[in-house]
Order: structure tokens, then C-alpha cells, then sequence
């Protein structure tokens, strides 16, 4: 079950990555992995159902601590290079480069994690995953860990061109070439998609030249590798990890089934990844329910902040021009109200005197940077004891604070006065 965790908890890596896949030159490429699983489900509907129960298998997944918490997994990797003795035949050094652009990436020690956008830089981590050249064949002889293929397949390459597979469980496999008959730049299967009389498709197949910074590659176009091993161990893209798999990269919005990136959408090119596109967050029940209030708070409620990804930053609850510290503890509540009216009053026609507008609760909702927000409603609970306010109204920031909002009743305690003022019929605590 550790492992299984472990491959659930590169996503943050794995999202980083991906934005450096695509920022490329003019010619990129992209990953086919979207594709290729929306044509094998087409071809092979019964798969769906070993991708639902894996997925269920996965959720159910929880991490396993080490007692030294430092164990590093160690996978063989072998690269089968497909030949016909030009370029796309990639030199040792260019495989070795590839190699340890890779384990930076798993171990966290590429330096450019400083450009993860701030909000997910707490999710990225070391996920002690190492990739390492296989050393001993599958017959038990000694290799650096690249085959080389002379084939015509190279100039075409696909599923069929998975030349010469060492043993799944003991190695991963990893075929360049060329070029992709698809004309993806790389691409590779979740492991529930490779598996009994599919386990031809088990492996990375990728072009020649997105393998490492050197050589016939680039240093941008040399994370490839990493992206495809993510989908070898059963990432998703962070817009699409349904068992629909979209084939509309940059239109459909989706999500890749882990709460460390909220619902996205893939893009065609390399825009401002702060641009607000599918993410509607919401201030769930709970997130502000003042459980860190005492009788000597003072007047900022001290709960925490929300959770990091959100793309919502509410500060916490201020009472203003009323007493120094709450009445009650997990309760924000002050004294120095005007009560209204008395406890018995069940009618506005019973209130007395006038909101207060000295007095009052304030608390500021703001779209985190680079994105926008849309308020289309607020939802909260009031409790009122026996000598608490008996009205309130509610005012934005837009327009000066000048006008009340009109309330939507949901519950029968309460009433409106003018349309605009509520008025709460009986204690409700």
C-alpha cells in the first residue's frame, strides 16, 4: 500500500513538469497519453472497469511511514533505442543525461522548483523514487541498460514498435524513436491499461529528441521523460483523470482525481498559469466555524487561514466598536450590541431603534493573485441568545459599503424588514 501512495503523491511534481513539457519551441510535440487511453477504451471497453477498480483501490491507499522515513525505491530502467543508423540512434551520454534529469525531478533537486507557483510549493516534495540504468539483462549479462534496435519502426513508431520488452515487473521499458506514427511526442499507459493480455502496451515510448538536454534534445523538451514516468505510475494529467478521458486537450475542464490541484483544463500553449479557467472554489461549510475563538481572542477571529490551493483567500472574521474579547468560547460573539427588540418579539413590527452602523462584524473575501472572483452568494447560520441582536443587515465593499444586500430566507426564524433587514423571529442558539 506504500507504494501505491507514493506514485498518488508525485502529482505535485508531476503538474510542475508538465508545464515545462509544453513551454517549447515552435515544433513541440505533445503527450498522447489522453488519446491513447481514450482509443483503447474505444477498442477495449471492458478496461474501463480495471481503471474504476484501481482507482478505488488507490483511494482506499494510505501512507505507510518508515521508521526512518528515508527509504528510497530503486526501478531499473532500460532504453531500447530504434535505429536505422541515423540521429535517432542517441548516444550513451544522451541516455545518461536523460537519467538524471529524471531522478532530479523524482528527488526534488531540480533547481527550478523556486517556479512552482507559490500556492503549490508546500505540495511539491521528494517522492524517494530513483530511476537507475539497468546493470544485469534479463538472461543475467551484464549491460549499460540501452538496447539498441536497428528497425524500419523507428520512422513510424506505436504500440507494434515495443521491440524486445524486458519483464515488466522487473525493469521499465522505454522505446525511442524517430518519429511517433501519431505524431505525439511521447506517450504511455496507466498500469491498469497494461496489464494480462495487455501488457504489450506496458512501457514509454517517446521521440529521440525529447530525451535529456543533450545531443539531439534540448533543455526544453527535457522533461518529457519525467511527464511520461508519471503516467507510467498512473498519473493523470491535472485537467483529466476520468474514465471518460477527453480528447479535447485546451477545451474540456476535468480533474486527475487528487485534492493536491483543483479542476483545470490542459492548454495548447504556455499561458499565465495564474489565468483563472475552470476552478470554482467555495467557502465550504466549516472553514470559518471560529473553533480557535476564547474569552481572550480579542476582536480578529484566530482560525486558521483555508488550505493552500484554494483559489480563494478569505482573512478571518473582525469585530469592530464592540467589546475586547468574545462572550463565549467557539463562539464569535461580543457584547455592546443594541438589542432591537425584546426577547419576545416575534414581528418587525416590534423593533426598536436603528442598525448600527458603528457596530459590526467584517471579514474580506479576494481572489488570490492572478485570478478573479464572482460572488453569486453567501450562506451563513446565526444563533442568538436571550438578550443578543435581534436585526442585521449585510453590506459589500462595492458601492461603499452605502447599501444593504437583498437576503434570500431559508429559514422560518427569520424574517425581513423593508426587504433588506433581517430580523430574527426567536432565539435560535
Amino acid at each position: 500500500m506504500k507504494s501505491l501512495y507514493l506514485l498518488r503523491t508525485l502529482t505535485a511534481l508531476f503538474f510542475t513538469s508538465l508545464t515545462l513539457y509544453t513551454a517549447t519551441a515552435q515544433d513541440l510535440k505533445y503527450c498522447g497519453t489522453d488519446q491513447a487511453m481514450h482509443e483503447l477504451y474505444r477498442q477495449h471497453p471492458e478496461l474501463r472497469q480495471a481503471f474504476i477498480d484501481n482507482e478505488a483501490i488507490l483511494d482506499k491507499a494510505k501512507p505507510s511511514k518508515d521508521k526512518d522515513g528515508n527509504t528510497v525505491y530503486i526501478i531499473p530502467i532500460v532504453f531500447h533505442i530504434l535505429h536505422q543508423n541515423g540521429p535517432e540512434n542517441i548516444s550513451d551520454e544522451q541516455v545518461a543525461d536523460a537519467v538524471d534529469i529524471l531522478n532530479r525531478d523524482m528527488r526534488k533537486l531540480n533547481a527550478d522548483t523556486a517556479n512552482i507557483i507559490p500556492l503549490f510549493q508546500p505540495l511539491a516534495a521528494d517522492i524517494r523514487i530513483e530511476f537507475r540504468l539497468a546493470t544485469i539483462d534479463p538472461q543475467g549479462n551484464c549491460t549499460n541498460g540501452v538496447d539498441r534496435i536497428y528497425t524500419s519502426r523507428t520512422s513510424y513508431a506505436n504500440d507494434s514498435s515495443k521491440l524486445n520488452p524486458w519483464p515488466r515487473e522487473k525493469y521499465l521499458n522505454v522505446w525511442t524513436a524517430k518519429a511517433l506514427a501519431t505524431g505525439w511526442a511521447g506517450y504511455a499507459y496507466y498500469p491498469s491499461a497494461a496489464t494480462g493480455d495487455m501488457m504489450m502496451r506496458d512501457g514509454i515510448m517517446i521521440l529521440q529528441d525529447y530525451i535529456g538536454s543533450i545531443g539531439t534534445s534540448n533543455p526544453y523538451k527535457s522533461r518529457a521523460l519525467t511527464h511520461e514516468v508519471g503516467h507510467w505510475l498512473d498519473l493523470g494529467h491535472p485537467w483529466n483523470r476520468t474514465i471518460n478521458i477527453s480528447i479535447n486537450v485546451g477545451l474540456a475542464c476535468g480533474d486527475d482525481g487528487v485534492e493536491d490541484t483543483p479542476v483545470t483544463k490542459g492548454h495548447q500553449s504556455c499561458p499565465n498559469l495564474l489565468t483563472p479557467d475552470c476552478s470554482i472554489d467555495q467557502l465550504q461549510s466549516g472553514l470559518l466555524d471560529f473553533s480557535s475563538v476564547t474569552t481572550s481572542s480579542g476582536t480578529n477571529d484566530p482560525t486558521a487561514a483555508p488550505a493552500v490551493y484554494t483559489k480563494l483567500q478569505p482573512t478571518q472574521f473582525k469585530a469592530t466598536g464592540l467589546s475586547s474579547n468574545p462572550t463565549a468560547a467557539g463562539s464569535f460573539s461580543f457584547s455592546g450590541w443594541g438589542t432591537g427588540a425584546p426577547d419576545a418579539a416575534t414581528s418587525t413590527a416590534q423593533l426598536t431603534g436603528s442598525i448600527d452602523l458603528t457596530r459590526y462584524y467584517e471579514f474580506t473575501i479576494a481572489p488570490s493573485t492572478g485570478n478573479s472572483m464572482n460572488i453569486t452568494a453567501l450562506d451563513f447560520d446565526v444563533l442568538r441568545s436571550a438578550n443578543g441582536p435581534r436585526s442585521f443587515a449585510i453590506r459589500l465593499s462595492q458601492g461603499n459599503y452605502s447599501n444593504n444586500l437583498l437576503p434570500a430566507l431559508s429559514n422560518n426564524q427569520l424574517q425581513t424588514s423593508n426587504g433588506e433587514v433581517f430580523f430574527v423571529n426567536d432565539r435560535m442558539d
